[in-house]
């Protein structure tokens, strides 16, 4: 996956939609865990290396699959 060159703005935007799980490249682990908890507060982040482990994050989320599935 490729990394993303900003991530600060990505949760904002999600959390103003109502959007609370993220999947974000792995490769912006630090750049995430830099944000401000204000931000990152009430989000549930997954990091994925391959977009297969996108498919596993979105199609077995434990119960919030019906809540991925109303956000899209």
């Amino acid at each position: 996956m490729c990394q993303m060159h900003t991530v600060s703005g990505f949760p904002l935007q999600a959390k103003r939609v109502g959007v609370t799980t993220i999947i974000l490249p792995a490769e912006n682990r630090k750049d995430y865990s830099d944000l401000p908890a204000f931000i990152t507060e009430g989000l549930d982040i997954h990091f994925a290396q391959h977009y297969n482990d996108v498919y596993e994050i979105a199609l077995t989320a434990n119960g919030d699959r019906k809540r991925l599935q109303d956000t899209v």
